[in-house]
């Protein structure tokens, strides 16, 4: 079994769900925290249908090389999520996940990789966090569905940004904590 992504190299959906259960068990029983970001490309169909995709490809693979190259030791994890998602999987508490975060939406800003018919003129990605260090979530599940749902909130605000998922009164993905404009 193939744990690498086919098209960027990095770490395969496949690879990222065996390494989150993994790193979940691990968090729970030691009592550290444990971080999930999500991201994906802004508009990335109207890339594809901008520049076709082979560039789009090409598009992928650099975003998956700086994000590989830009994160830190506490990245346990990065990988291809999906099309144009990415995934990282960290030990580290809510204010590290922040720092991650804003470290590679701000990389992948400064590849000013041309995207024409968008409004910031360049590539750009949101991203979700959401941390568990308490067992606040119920899952693994949960505290995947509280990234996404932060992920979607990011797109929601206009892109190019973080959102970090909260636990609020035990509602899950409870929206912003930290974001870039």
């Amino acid at each position: 079994m193939t744990l690498a992504d086919g098209l960027t190299g990095i770490s395969n959906r496949r690879h990222f769900d065996i390494a989150a259960e993994r790193l979940w068990a691990t968090s729970l029983e030691s009592g550290t925290p444990m971080s999930v970001l999500l991201m994906d490309i802004d508009f990335f169909k109207l890339y594809n249908d901008t520049y076709g995709h082979l560039q789009g490809d090409e598009c992928l693979k650099e975003v998956a090389r700086t994000l590989l190259a830009s994160a830190n030791s506490d990245c346990e994890l990065i990988a291809r999520y999906g099309g144009e998602e990415f995934a990282v999987l960290m030990s580290g508490n809510q204010k590290e996940a922040g720092r991650v975060a804003d470290l590679l939406t701000t990389r992948i800003r400064e590849l000013n990789l041309p995207h024409k018919n968008v409004k910031q003129g360049i590539v750009t990605i949101n991203c979700g966090t959401s941390t568990c260090s308490h067992g606040e979530y119920a899952s693994l599940l949960a505290l995947i569905r509280a990234a996404d749902e932060a992920l979607y909130t990011a797109k929601k605000q206009g892109r190019n940004r973080y959102v970090q998922a909260e636990m609020v009164e035990g509602v899950e993905g409870t929206g912003p904590v930290d974001k870039l404009e």
